[in-house]
């Protein structure tokens, strides 16, 4: 694990709610259903709002489902190194962290530490999650 890698899990888990937000905000548009009182067409005359919503779906699931699978791929790499990891602290917030994707807020209020101290405690993990990673590739 590099520490480009920590930097992509981080940007992804707080990219995901929002491709979620759009997907379930897609889908609930193209299944709405509305009916037209005039047979006079609307817009700029593109397509029929059934085709537009299913490509919004789509576009908005396969994003989704990329960041997806980029996360579980990171997370499937970082396991081993958590799990090796002696300081039970440590393991325990890179688990809430990169693996339950929960926010350093939430690791806070649930370890009653400080935000400040779990910063640090994620930092000195992360470094030795990094040589160790280095150490294992020679």
């Amino acid at each position: 694990m590099l520490k480009s890698d920590f930097y992509k899990m981080r940007k992804l888990i707080n990219r995901i709610p929002m491709a979620r937000f759009r997907l379930d905000k897609a889908i609930s548009r193209a299944t709405k259903v509305t009916t037209v009182l005039t047979g006079m067409p609307r817009g700029s005359g593109g397509g029929s709002q059934t085709e537009e919503g299913a490509l919004l779906v789509m576009l908005a699931r396969e994003k989704y489902d990329t960041m997806q699978a980029e996360l579980n791929e990171l997370q499937a790499r970082l396991s081993p190194y958590i799990k090796n990891m002696d300081d039970a602290l440590q393991k325990n917030v890179l688990r809430m962290r990169y693996i339950e994707c929960r926010s350093v807020r939430e690791i806070a209020y649930c370890l009653n530490y400080s935000e400040q101290h779990i910063f640090r405690i994620l930092q000195k993990a992360e470094t030795k999650v990094e040589k160790e990673s280095v150490n294992s590739e020679k």
